[in-house]
């Protein structure tokens, strides 16, 4: 049975409680590209990304096809950049895979035979 908008807020307001508020990818807090870069702002506010993106896993076969994140794909919470940048280079990219990166993956994962 799919979650409820509700339950997912809640689990992603419990791990973001129980890891201090980090990325689950990168191990760091808001995070703005161009202060990290020590590059100009494009106007005069820092718009550093929150970690807030629910990140579940997309592969879990064919047994949970669709799922749109319940507690068994739930992986952990991340800033846009890792989950939309990072994550999907490195689900293809093994030799981009660190230990972490791997077990991070592997989170939510359902083996079908």
């Amino acid at each position: 049975m799919e979650d409820t908008t509700k339950q997912r807020n809640e689990r992603k307001a419990k791990w973001l409680a129980e890891n201090g508020g980090l990325c689950a990818v990168c191990h760091t807090g808001p995070f703005c590209p161009a202060c990290y870069y020590n590059l100009p702002h494009q106007g005069s506010i820092c718009l550093a990304q929150p970690v807030n993106t629910y990140d579940h896993n997309h592969n879990r076969g064919t047994t949970h096809h669709g799922c749109k994140g319940c507690a068994q794909c739930f992986r952990g919470v991340t800033h846009k950049v890792c989950n939309r940048g990072f994550l999907p280079i490195a689900e293809r990219s093994p030799y981009l895979q660190s230990e972490y990166v791997k077990e991070y993956l592997a989170k939510g994962r359902v083996e079908t035979t």
